[in-house]
């Protein structure tokens, strides 16, 4: 038996058991930057080499770990926002992929847009995002505000050009305040001379 180690979340997971081949020994690999297995079926936004557009693309796992354990894996499109229309297509953008398996990542083009900015209107910090806790905003250039997963992931690149950051917090109460104003509370300002009172 061989140990084959799957990559989860920049960590190796615990080995799993993989037969040898019939006949012969198994040495066993770490298909981990090839790219990661779970990353192969997030979304990715990827340039069309038709259209030189951006286009949503996701993969197709099966595919690529079976290849990836004999070798280089074969990357193959599972879904493209551009099919069925183009369906036919020759497959081109998998090449940037492969070139940069992380950088099409919707999530790490989301994160690398925040890094250093501040909440427009808390003043918070983006540093180290809890995606999945305190999963972060944008204000649209229409003044629209959507948590930034909403926006197509072929439509994020352009969104991004043009949006604003915002926290989670901040997000809610914005979303309260449109969606049940009657159940929002407006305090008064505090004096300017920092005294808050009670």
């Amino acid at each position: 038996m061989a140990c084959l180690f799957l990559r989860f979340g920049g960590d190796y997971a615990a080995p799993y058991d993989c037969p040898a081949p019939a006949g012969g020994s198994f040495r066993s690999r770490r298909i981990a930057d090839d790219p990661p297995i779970c990353e192969i079926r997030r979304p990715r936004a990827v340039t069309c080499p038709e259209t030189r557009a951006h286009a949503a693309v996701t993969l197709q796992r099966g595919a690529t770990i079976r290849t990836g354990l004999l070798g280089t894996p074969n990357l193959e499109l599972g879904a493209c926002s551009r099919w069925p229309e183009r369906a036919g297509c020759g497959r081109e953008c998998t090449a940037e992929i492969a070139a940069d398996p992380e950088a099409s990542l919707a999530r790490i083009i989301a994160g690398r847009w925040f890094e250093g900015k501040n909440c427009i209107t808390c003043n918070l910090e983006f540093h180290k995002i809890e995606w999945q806790v305190a999963k972060p905003a944008l204000v649209l250039a229409d003044k629209s505000c959507v948590e930034w997963d909403r926006v197509p992931v072929d439509k994020l690149p352009e969104a991004l050009a043009d949006a604003q950051p915002l926290c989670c917090t901040c997000f809610l109460a914005s979303k309260m305040v449109a969606e049940r104003p009657d159940l929002v509370l407006k305090r008064p300002a505090f004096p300017k001379s920092g005294s808050r009172g009670v």
